[in-house]
Order: C-alpha cells, then structure tokens, then sequence
C-alpha cells in the first residue's frame, strides 16, 4: 500500500456516487488538474505526464467524513501526531474529521481552536476542532462557548468524560441555541461504570471482571432526553451500545426532539463474548454489549434512529495496552479500517447503506458543506473496490500506535486513491 500524492491524475472506469442515491448508469472517467475537477466522461484522454489510475469498475464516492477522532497532539505525540492521523484518515477513505478533546491540552480556549485549524491546513484532510463544554474539560464551569464558536468550533464536547453536572448540561444546551451548534455527550453515569471493566452479563460473570450495566448508559439517555425538553438546543449521543439507548432515541425522535446519535465502528463488530481472551486491544470505552445490543444498533442505523457511525479513533501506546485485561486502557485505533471492517462484516449492506452514515449525516450534523463528484469542484472523493480483500498488518498501517484487533485480517472494501486537492494512491 505504497503512497503517490499527486496534484492531477486521470481516474477511469468508476461507478460515480453523488448524494444518497444510486450511483451513475454508466462507468466514467474525471480528471483531476491541479486539484479541481476537470471532466468527467467516458474515454477521456489521457493529457501527457497524468498519472492514471485504473478503476475497473471500482466506485467514486465524495470523501468519508469521521465525527470521531482523537489525536496525541499537542503533548501526546508518541501516540498520533496530526500528520499519521491524517495518513490513517486519508488511506481509510476520510478526507474530513472531527478532533475530539484530548488530556494533553484544554480545548476550552480560542487558542486551542486556531491550533487545530491551522494544523488542518497543512494536511490533504479536513480537520474540525470540537470545543470544551467545560472549562479545562473538569465538567464543573461552563467554558466560554459563544466565543469558541466565533472562533470556528463546529460542536461543543468535552471527549470522553460524560457531563454528570446537570446545571451545567442545561447552560450548555441553552447557549448553544445562540450558535445553533450541537451540545455532544458520550452517556455514562460515572458512578454505576466505576471500575467497570466490561459489560455486565453472563462472560462478564464467568470471567470474573467488574461490570458496567446497560443502565449506567440508559440513565443518562434518559437524563439528556428530560434536559433536552426541558431548555430545547441540539443534542447529540455520542457512542451509543445499548438496545435500550436506541429505543429512547427512537422515542426522542418521534416525538421531534433535535436529538441525535452515533455508534462506533467496533460496536457494531465486536460483543462481549469476543473477549473471552482477554485481548486488551478489544477493550473498548463504552464496552462492547450483547448479541442482541449489536443487532439493535444496527437496527437503529437501518430505521434512521442512529444517524452517524464513528471511528471512535482512540491511539494508545503499547503499555497502556500489553497489561492485564482490567488495567489496560480501553480504546483502538478505526480510521483506516472503518469502512472495510463493516464491508467485511455485514457483505448484505453495500455502500450505498454505508456512505450517508460515514460522510453525508455527520456533514449535515455539524452544518458543513457536501463534497461533489462535479466539473469545477475540488476533487475530495475517493475510489474504493468494494469487493477487493486485503489484509490489514503493521506494515500497512500509518498510526503511530498499533492498539487494534483487526492487525493480519483479511477485510473487504479496498481503497485505492483518495482525493482532497492532492490525490494520495495506494
């Protein structure tokens, strides 16, 4: 899986996806010159020193959008820098993410906001800093959102510390009415998931391990739900695992609440019978529910009721994770296999069920513009073989960290050329 960027090359014979629909009739070719869109057309011809790549029948679809990601940087470097974030990203087929709040620096300044987006323009990938809804990320004092948003916040979230501060939950959704952005919780009640180490069930029991009920995710569904009628704003659940969550959502909706959510990749790969090993790559935060939790999210995802699946992109360094199951660190890295991962598990869903819930619902969500498969636009689209197998190793994988469990899988879905004014060819 070598890497050509390049500023022009000619793709031919692809299947072009634009918007949510069925792709074009026919196979086409666009051409690329110095980043925009030139043609699309059948039989283009090939203008001297283009690189050309042969799609074969391979689909074009606009670049994946991640509303989930963490980075080490700044003051966790070792972990992912902007730079093999956005690497991973790109050869996973995301030309957009969203950069969740990490412990190294407070996203609750204006600062932190600048350092983001100037870090996103050295890069072929969109970078969208999330602010802090608290001040230092502690869920005590309301950080200053009014002016985070002035400064380009697209969304307001303190990472992966769930707001238990009801006041502030309600100030938070109250201001956000004055910038129309979305107020995200990841929700856990904190004191029912303390020294939790996986779900509560049947393995959780025979293997021994302190367990985090469904309730300590339920509770503050209901929790934000009640808020959320109560102040009004935009809420988004981040992450949900539960079928009970989903069902709350469901209700959320219908009863037009502007309530959102997301689920994660892995939640919709793995449950908790997989960790019957031990493995501490396959710890997760939340952790992975039952059987029939899974097919509940993705029940959720069919009926509209979960609106974004997410990478949940969580690096980690080797001693956080070669420890014993119950003092490792839970989370895994997901941008480069996301979209595979879940060609690979789910082969009766195609792309067209995948692509609204991995670019176009996150997109909406935060009210960013579209990326088109059209003449004069930038080219931000990538070309992926739906049904070509690849394996997936430490050789190939362009994270700093290597905490996942999918190393030396086949999976399905290869991406072979993404395109954000550079075109980066695999």
């Amino acid at each position: 899986m070598a890497f050509h960027p390049a500023a022009s090359v000619l793709v031919k014979d692809v299947l072009i996806y634009n918007g949510l629909g069925q792709p074009e009739s026919e196979l086409q070719d666009i051409l690329v010159l110095d980043g925009l869109i030139s043609a699309i057309g059948t039989g283009l011809t090939v203008p001297e020193g283009i690189t050309v790549i042969e799609g074969k029948g391979a689909a074009a679809i606009p670049g994946l959008f991640d509303m989930l990601a963490s980075c080490g940087e700044p003051g966790h470097e070792h972990l992912d820098t902007f730079s093999s974030l956005t690497n991973a990203a790109l050869a996973g087929g995301f030309t957009g993410i969203a950069i969740a709040p990490n412990a190294g620096a407070a996203a609750d300044s204006q600062d932190y906001v600048h350092f983001v987006q100037h870090k996103g323009s050295q890069y072929g990938c969109d970078l969208f800093p999330y602010a802090a809804i608290s001040q230092q990320q502690k869920g005590q004092k309301l950080a200053d959102l009014i002016d985070l948003h002035q400064a380009g916040a697209i969304g307001y979230y303190d990472g992966s510390a769930p707001i238990h501060n009801t006041d502030l939950m309600v100030k938070a959704l109250q201001y956000a009415q004055h910038t129309g952005l979305m107020v995200i919780n990841r929700p856990e009640d904190h004191w029912l998931a303390q020294f939790g180490q996986m779900h509560e069930g049947f393995t959780s029991t025979l293997l021994g391990l302190k367990a985090i009920p469904s309730l300590a995710e339920v509770m503050m569904v209901k929790r934000d739900l009640d808020l959320l009628r109560h102040v009004g704003g935009r809420l988004h659940l981040s992450c949900l695992s539960t079928a009970e969550a989903v069902d709350l959502v469901r209700a959320g909706k219908a009863e037009e609440l502007a309530v959102s959510a997301s689920v994660s990749v892995a939640q919709l790969l793995f449950t908790d019978q997989d960790l019957g090993d031990l493995n501490s790559n396959l710890k997760a935060e939340p952790p992975f529910r039952s059987e029939a939790d899974k097919t509940a999210l993705l029940a959720g995802l069919k009926d509209g009721t979960i609106d974004v699946v997410v990478t949940n992109h969580t690096p980690l360094d080797i001693e956080s994770k070669r420890l014993e199951f119950d003092m490792a660190s839970p989370g895994m890295i997901m941008l480069q296999t996301a979209l595979p991962a879940l060609l690979t598990a789910y082969p009766d869903l195609n792309l067209e069920f995948w692509i609204p819930k991995l670019g176009h619902n996150a997109r909406a969500l935060l009210l960013l513009a579209q990326p088109k498969i059209s003449v004069g636009e930038v080219a931000q689209f990538i070309v992926i073989d739906p049904d070509q197998t690849f394996e997936f190793s430490a050789k190939v994988n362009k994270s700093k960290s290597a905490n996942t469990p999918l190393f030396n899988k086949k999976l399905k879905g290869r991406i072979l050329a993404s395109a954000y004014h550079k075109i980066s060819i695999y």
